[in-house]
């Protein structure tokens, strides 16, 4: 666990069970706020409370439930663990869709709950470290394409060779102290505009 104490939303439909968890999670040192709930009062819970981690445990979450969840991902992503009694592998995979980081069949037991925690605050990290990297790598390529195009016009513009060309980009870049890309897309722009 990390040095700060995490805040934990439990959202449950039965409050005997989710005041249960609440205490075991008390023990392990987190700081849990519970609130019994449907699948409509999801958003309105997370976004009063600013939890670091749910937990949701619902018998059999539906629909409603997985697109509130989807939405939290979308907007406010934090690591989400589910408990249910849900065991069919096509809704385990809606869960994960929508953001469930780890997913457990079954009633939250004791200070199983807490490894679980760790389990998808792990999970989530790990997703949104990917995430994190396919958005870098997204970005590196669309630049890359801008650069290339850049040098095409270049090349077509003054019969240069495409190295010939990079440099132009590179030493206007220098000059101005800017991006390479900043100055790979001011040569397209103009090479718009002059057509």
């Amino acid at each position: 666990m990390e040095d700060k104490t995490l805040r934990v939303l439990i959202l449950d439909e039965d409050p005997v069970r989710a005041q249960a968890v609440a205490s075991c999670l008390d023990r392990n040192g987190f700081e849990t706020t519970v609130a019994v709930t449907n699948a409509m009062g999801i958003l309105k819970h997370i976004s009063d409370v600013a939890p670091d981690v749910v937990v949701v445990d619902m018998e059999s979450p539906g629909r409603d439930v997985l697109e509130s969840l989807s939405i939290v991902s979308s907007h406010q992503p934090r690591p989400i663990l589910m408990f249910s009694a849900e065991e069919d592998p096509g809704f385990i995979n809606r869960a994960v869709e929508s953001g469930v980081s780890a997913y457990i069949v079954g009633e939250p037991e004791g200070d199983k709950v807490k490894s679980a925690i760790d389990v998808a605050m792990a999970q989530f990290r790990a997703f949104q470290n990917l995430q994190r990297q396919l958005e870098e790598t997204r970005l590196e390529l669309d630049e890359r394409y801008v650069i290339d195009r850049a040098k095409h016009l270049l090349m077509a513009q003054q019969g240069i060779d495409e190295e010939t060309a990079y440099q132009h980009l590179r030493k206007s870049a220098m000059n101005c102290q800017r991006k390479v890309i900043e100055v790979a897309q001011e040569v397209i722009n103009q090479g718009e505009r002059s057509r």
